[in-house]
């Protein structure tokens, strides 16, 4: 008799938890990869991306990011945590500006200290936006 509830509880805890995957499989939106995002039921919406950023002068790389879905309300923040490429060694001097945020794209500008690129030599960087 006690190995049967436990059989039975043990069966509603499974279907439990199949119900609740189920529940948060079909209200999230999400894609993976090098570049993709993650909405929350709430509206949260995370997106990341790698990309390279054109040269514009040896000082200078800029580019935009289209994001890969519109945020609803308004993105609240981009921030690149990494800067690398072929030059790496010289990124000690290098940092990130992020200007002209709209709820599809961002402008992204990578300034060095040093005239380190060139058309051959251009920042990747990784992205992440956070709104609603």
């Amino acid at each position: 008799d006690e190995l049967y509830t436990e059989a039975t509880n043990y069966n509603d805890l499974n279907t439990r938890i199949t119900t609740l995957e189920n529940t948060l499989n079909s209200n999230t939106d999400i894609t993976t990869g090098s570049t993709g995002y993650y909405e929350f039921p709430n509206g949260l919406l995370i997106q990341w991306t790698e990309m390279k950023i054109p040269y514009a002068n040896s000082y200078v790389c800029e580019g935009s990011w289209t994001f890969p879905k519109a945020f609803k309300s308004g993105c609240q923040v981009v921030a690149t945590p990494q800067t690398a490429g072929a030059n790496a060694s010289s990124y000690l001097n290098v940092n990130a500006k992020v200007s002209a945020t709209s709820k599809t794209s961002a402008k992204i500008q990578i300034h060095a200290s040093s005239a380190i690129w060139s058309t051959s030599n251009i920042p990747t960087v990784r992205l992440i936006a956070i709104g609603y």
